[in-house]
This record gives structure tokens, C-alpha cells and sequence, in this order.
């Protein structure tokens, strides 16, 4: 079984765009973990590699499709 690949690049557009998705919405990070149990500090930063299932939950917090997320990406 060959090695996960991390694209850094692409990492640091989900961190940034899901920060930008929150401060829409009006929240902070803590409020974010207490309503979803995710903590997004270091997703944000896009210092970690989460999961689709992770990025999913997050989309529908934050009351966006995945298909929106990738727009224009």
C-alpha cells in the first residue's frame, strides 16, 4: 500500500477558505468546536490534512454543498 500524498498548496485553500466560511457565519474557533466537536485552529492554519468526512461536516455547518466549497478551485 503506497504513501498518503499532502498537497500543501491545496491544504492551505481549504484552511483558508473554511476561515473564511466562519467569520461569515460569525463565529469563533471555540464556538465551532462546541457545535461541531472539530477543532479547526489547525485546519485553518492549513498545517492538517482532514478528511472529506471532516470537510463535509464542516460544509454543513456552515450551510454550504462541498460542490460550492470547490467552486472555482
Amino acid at each position: 500500500m503506497g504513501s498518503q500524498k499532502r498537497d500543501d498548496k491545496f491544504i492551505g485553500f481549504i484552511g483558508k477558505k473554511l476561515k473564511e466560511l466562519r467569520r461569515e457565519k460569525g463565529v469563533s474557533q471555540i464556538e465551532v468546536y462546541i457545535d461541531t466537536n472539530i477543532n479547526v485552529k489547525r485546519i485553518e492554519a492549513g498545517t492538517q490534512n482532514i478528511s472529506v468526512s471532516t470537510l463535509r461536516a464542516l460544509c454543513l455547518y456552515y450551510g454550504i454543498p462541498l460542490e460550492e466549497f470547490f467552486k472555482g478551485q
